[in-house]
């Protein structure tokens, strides 16, 4: 029984209270740091526990211990470095040593913390560059020309000083929602209607043209802090200062709009730390298609680290009768150090020449031309069934060769 409320009450903590009181995962650190304060009084070492002097000798170790692991995270708080490695090395040893005497041991294993990413943590913490909510932790960072944003991670965006209202990062004119919104005014006049699944730093805003319909979708209220009330970053209010943005889980507020609404859809609700499962299924895409124009343009970012989303997406396209195209933009060196980064997006649509319209021919082959805006088929989905409501797993679609 005492398991179980005590499993209860951490889960409570940690889903519940810790992101509001916390502006990063501290509740991790706090965990680790009262199990060192909970180990047996067993040493690890043969040691003479008569030995009076033995308890300052410990408490001098396991300082010693702490001091070495503030030391090391001073001289380089946000690098890999050999003497990291050493100091890490050394205070591990040092908290063997420290084993069963229990404030000691704490002090060692702060220090171990410390050194591996504790020090950068606090400072950014009371600097006020991170934030949390319910949906995961969030960084600012200043480097340079560029502020950054992290989701956990996750790049979730970028902006420059000296060009603020340029699309970078996952969004540059190359990638393929780029090519599907700047093209907009051609492939649906001046009044076409845009639909955004999720927010990020508002990036895509400056896509917008006069005339233009525009309509985000945001599930986290602090990504519209971040992107629009605090203007930490200024796409929207640069860009597109009245867009309405819709709060709620983008399939189930675009289940609300009327049927037929949008010109171009894009759905970029996702972070490479985790996949909503749900906005990928056979009836999340009924939902999308609803929304759409019979001739409309549905834009899936499905960059991601670990797990190939290229067949969910193939498989959903040839049961339902989409039409689909991959566009795998490769920033040029000169471009990628200014901020585009590689991504993938899909481009469907249940209008062959709609799609053709934007894509033109579709290539089987990659170019090995970065500056070529090419498209090509998806691969066959093989033997991958479109995800459901009732199942859909990632564990097939891994790719193990990233993770290990």
């Amino acid at each position: 029984v005492m398991k179980s409320a005590g499993g209860v009450d951490g889960g409570l903590f940690c889903a519940i209270l810790a992101p509001l009181l916390f502006n990063w995962t501290w509740e991790h650190p706090i965990l680790i740091l009262a199990a060192a304060l909970l180990m047996p009084k067993i040493p690890l070492l043969p040691l003479n526990l008569q030995d009076r002097r033995l308890p300052l000798t410990m408490t001098v170790i396991g300082l010693i211990a702490l001091a070495l692991g503030i030391y090391g995270a001073m001289s380089d708080p946000e690098s890999i470095t050999w003497k990291k490695v050493i100091l890490a090395a050394a205070i591990m040893a040092l908290g063997a040593a420290t084993a069963g005497f229990r404030l000691p041991f704490l002090a060692a294993v702060a220090g171990l913390l410390t050194i591996n990413g504790g020090w950068d943590n606090l400072q950014k913490s009371l600097d006020g560059s991170r934030m949390r909510s319910y949906f995961g932790t969030y960084t600012m960072t200043d480097t340079g020309n560029a502020r950054w944003l992290m989701h956990g991670t996750t790049m979730h965006g970028m902006q420059l000083r000296n060009e603020p209202t340029r699309p970078i990062s996952y969004y540059p004119p190359t990638s393929g929602v780029g090519m599907a919104l700047r093209n907009a005014p051609k492939l649906y006049g001046p009044g076409a209607s845009i639909g955004i699944g999720g927010l990020g730093t508002g990036t895509l805003a400056c896509y917008k043209k006069p005339g233009q319909s525009w309509q985000f979708f945001e599930i986290d209220p602090l990504v519209i802090e971040i992107s629009r009330e605090r203007k930490i970053f200024s796409f929207l209010d640069r860009c597109a200062p009245d867009v309405p943005i819709t709060l709620g889980d983008a399939r189930l507020t675009l289940a609300e709009v009327p049927q037929g609404k949008f010109d171009i859809l894009a759905l970029d609700a996702f972070s490479s730390d985790s996949i909503p499962l749900h906005l990928l299924t056979k009836e999340a895409f009924a939902t999308y298609r609803r929304a759409l124009k019979p001739d409309g343009l549905l834009l899936v970012h499905i960059s991601n680290r670990y797990i190939d989303l290229n067949p969910v997406v193939a498989a959903e396209a040839k049961l339902n009768g989409w039409h689909a195209a991959l566009r795998h933009d490769r920033p040029t060196d000169v471009l990628a150090a200014t901020g585009d980064r590689a991504s993938q997006w899909i481009a469907m649509s249940p209008d062959k020449a709609r799609l053709a319209a934007l894509t033109g021919p579709v290539d089987k082959v990659p170019s090995r031309d970065y500056d070529a805006e090419q498209w090509l088929e998806l691969d066959p989905p093989g033997d991958t069934d479109p995800w459901t409501d009732d199942y859909a797993s990632v564990l097939p679609h891994l790719s193990l060769w990233k993770i290990l």
